[in-house]
């Protein structure tokens, strides 16, 4: 299996959303911009990266193809709203990478429950024993309330934890 193309199939300084990970075809590209970087800027990270991206696509391939998911957007603060965009599916896991305060900021009326209140909030529409992973930037995800993670951890700057609906 070949992982990246020969020319890259993204513009300069752009990769597919994050859904794009779940599938062969989002990796190759992820590839493709990595080892195109490690050409420019000359860094090692890159290609090692870019190499990590082949490794996922291949285990993607082996495993039987693209990881089946699904994107839905709602006010994350509002069960009611959750519970209408979710419809009749019921996710086995919640995967978000929360706002951090660089280029984004939670808005709304419930802004300031921030990342207790988005649990909370998704804990009452799913159903028992899915998993909420939060992801933020920085050293630990702030859930100063409610429902505390079953486990946390590091992944190069971001913080993860893992919560389970009850």
């Amino acid at each position: 299996m070949r992982c990246w193309p020969a020319t890259s199939i993204l513009k300069r300084g752009t990769w597919p959303n994050a859904t794009a990970l779940l599938s062969q075809a989002g990796l190759a590209a992820r590839a493709a911009d990595l080892k195109a970087r490690a050409a420019r800027f000359g860094k090692p990270a890159y290609d090692s990266a870019a190499r990590a991206a082949c490794r996922l696509a291949a285990e993607l391939d082996a495993a039987g193809g693209d990881v089946p998911h699904a994107v839905r957007q709602a006010d994350v603060f509002d069960p009611a709203q959750l519970q209408r965009t979710l419809g009749r599916h019921a996710p086995d896991i919640v995967m978000t990478d929360v706002p951090y305060g660089e280029q984004t900021h939670w808005r709304g009326p419930s802004a300031a429950a921030g990342v207790s209140g988005m649990v909370e909030a998704l804990s009452a529409v799913l159903p028992h024993d899915s998993v909420i992973a939060v992801t933020v930037r920085g050293r630990k995800v702030p859930a100063d309330r409610g429902p505390r993670p079953q486990a946390s951890f590091k992944i190069g700057t971001r913080a993860v934890a893992l919560f389970r609906t009850s």
